[in-house]
């Protein structure tokens, strides 16, 4: 394994989807592409290279012998894993809903050329974060815990699933600026109906929890186009 590289990390059992991948993604030789016929080993290895991990990583579902896609889902969520996840389903396979981005859902017959732009654009843009602890500001986040300690008084408060993912979000960014729509693309997913009033009024509840004075915010601040994690 090459540590310099950016990694895809391929869950696929289907050995001619196998051979398609290898074939266009030669032209990646600053990538390295990872299969596994299970998704415990594929979260095994995940969990072994990110602390040494210098690049991007881009997790890649195709059908595993010991997890379906909700489960795999399911454990990311619950160990705090925030890597891009890209899915690719059967004609007659319903994804349930995971607040899956849309694009991040590939149905067969699909364009290669498509998964391969997905994948160049998570591989630019994205990064795993896999930490035990998190600091920002006065604030100490615990993901796996979902919790925060924060303020003078050093208060341990228990955190949302999405106040959580929001805090990652942001502190991924190291000290940019992210906008609203990034925020619920990334963090909720693409769901029909969503409005910008849900991110506020989650943003909303998290100042209440994190800042000394939530009127006058000093930690997670409005800054246009969004929001920003000093």
């Amino acid at each position: 394994m090459d540590r310099d590289k950016d990694k895809i990390l391929a869950i696929i059992t289907d050995p001619l989807l196998k051979r398609m991948l290898e074939q266009v993604l030669i032209r990646w030789p600053d990538k390295e592409l990872l299969f596994f016929e299970s998704a415990g080993d594929a979260l095994a290895k995940i969990h072994e290279i990110h602390a040494h991990l210098k690049n991007r990583l881009v997790l890649l579902y195709g059908q595993a012998m010991d997890m379906s896609v909700a489960e795999l889902y399911e454990r990311l969520q619950d160990e705090a894993i925030q890597t891009p996840f890209v899915v690719l389903a059967g004609e007659d396979h319903n994804i349930p809903d995971m607040s899956l981005n849309r694009h991040d859902v590939f149905y067969r017959p699909f364009r290669m050329g498509a998964l391969l732009d997905r994948l160049a654009k998570h591989l630019r843009e994205n990064k795993t974060v896999i930490a035990d602890e998190v600091v920002f500001g006065s604030c100490i986040l615990y993901p796996v815990e979902s919790k925060i300690v924060c303020g003078k008084e050093r208060r341990t408060i228990r955190l949302t699933e999405k106040e959580r993912d929001m805090l990652l979000r942001l502190y991924q960014q190291k000290g940019a600026v992210v906008s609203r729509q990034e925020l619920l693309d990334d963090v909720w997913g693409y769901a029909a109906g969503l409005e910008t009033h849900t991110l506020e009024t989650h943003i909303y509840r998290l100042r209440q929890k994190i800042e000394d004075d939530p009127a006058n915010p000093m930690l997670l601040v409005t800054e246009e186009p969004g929001y920003r994690l000093m």
